[in-house]
Formats: C-alpha cells, structure tokens, sequence
C-alpha cells in the first residue's frame, strides 16, 4: 500500500503511519484552509465491502469528524461511502465498490486533522 496526500504531516506523525499496523501511531496534519484529501493506494484494484478508520487513540477524536470517505479507481469515484458524523475511537463504514485507491477527503477551511490506522 501506498499514501499520496496533498497536506503537510508533521514529521513526528507522517501519513505513513495511516498503514503501519500499529493504532497507537497517527498522523497529523497541518492546519489547512483549502481542505485536505488523502488516498491509500491498494497494489491492485479489489472488491471492497468495508472500510475500518482507527481514530487517534489518546484525544482529539473530534477531528475526524467531516471526512468523507470514497472508493476509487484510478481517481474516478466509483462509490461515495459517507462522511464521519461523529467522535468515536474507530468507524467500519459498510461500503462496497471496486477501486484501487481508498480516500478520505473534506473541503473548506478545516483545522488539524488526525487519524489512526486506515484499513479494508
């Protein structure tokens, strides 16, 4: 898997650590005011039935609040999953849809964002 992002991450909580296995790690972005997106990029495309977002485990989990989460081939939006609606230490969205890349998004001027894990 690989993390293309278009945010700076601090570099003490790099988007790497969305895929690193490990809750406990997160990554924090900047503060952005034109929105942020972030994309997991699969080795291949697959058949994805769930999306399981880890939230940070120790405070802050407000921030995820927002995001909208996508399903993509190639960049083109294949399922809309939702948006997070609440502060919870984890979120399994119930989504299915074909695509290679998984993405969570959010537009406008949003503050710090910070997230866990992001897995299928």
């Amino acid at each position: 898997m690989k993390i293309l992002h278009d945010t700076y991450y601090s570099s003490r909580h790099p988007a790497s650590n969305l895929v690193d296995g490990n809750v406990n790690t997160y990554a924090h972005t900047d503060d952005p005011s034109n929105g942020i997106w972030l994309r997991v990029q699969l080795q291949e495309s697959r058949s994805i039935t769930s999306i399981v977002i880890y939230n940070r485990q120790d405070c802050c989990q407000e921030r995820t609040e927002g995001l909208s989460v996508y399903i993509k081939q190639d960049g083109t939006t294949v399922t809309n999953c939702g948006k997070i609606t609440t502060d919870q230490m984890s979120y399994e969205i119930n989504c299915s849809g074909k695509g290679n890349i998984v993405e969570l998004s959010q537009g406008g001027n949003i503050g710090f964002k910070n997230i866990g894990e992001i897995a299928k």
